[in-house]
């Protein structure tokens, strides 16, 4: 089977004091994105150069400080498009988000193992003590409503490895 066309899109918002990390963990990807692109939502910081730094001016969409993220990561799609890509997966971060090395290739693995999923998402531990779990994955009722299956304050011990 080929390797999907999958394209990252970091949304950040005055996140200069995180973006290093999380720059030098897409650098450390040991399957890495085919496209990169940076949305950056009215900083006042330093984010805006530190993005055009790593993937030009030309990838970086800057929009008003009022974008939720929603429509940040509509904007990068949109983007993305208008430039020729079409990515088969989006892979989204925000400026407070580093990824661990085998993040994106442990994704495509679980999207090769089950095709008709639409969205899968990684274990998400608290920053930057890394102690606490947020999310394990991505499950939504029937309702829609996003369940973590997880207990309030949960530390992590590889029990939902």
């Amino acid at each position: 089977m080929s390797s999907p066309i999958v394209a990252a899109l970091v949304v950040t918002h005055d996140g200069a004091r995180w973006l290093p990390q999380v720059i030098e963990g897409l650098r450390e990807q040991r399957r890495r994105p085919d496209h990169l692109v940076f949305v950056d939502t009215g900083s006042r910081d330093e984010s805006v150069q530190l993005a055009s730094a790593i993937v030009g001016e030309a990838a970086v969409v800057r929009l008003p400080g009022s974008t939720g993220f929603p429509q940040a990561v509509a904007a990068g799609l949109e983007h993305l498009r208008a430039t020729g890509v079409e990515p088969e997966w989006l892979w989204i971060l925000h400026d407070d988000s580093r990824p661990a090395p085998a993040a994106l290739g442990r994704l495509l693995e679980r999207v090769e193992q089950d095709p008709d999923a639409d969205f899968v998402g990684p274990k998400l531990r608290e920053w930057p003590s890394l102690r606490r779990l947020l999310e394990v994955g991505i499950t939504m009722s029937g309702t829609g409503r996003r369940e973590t299956g997880l207990e309030r304050g949960e530390y992590d011990q590889g029990q939902h490895d």
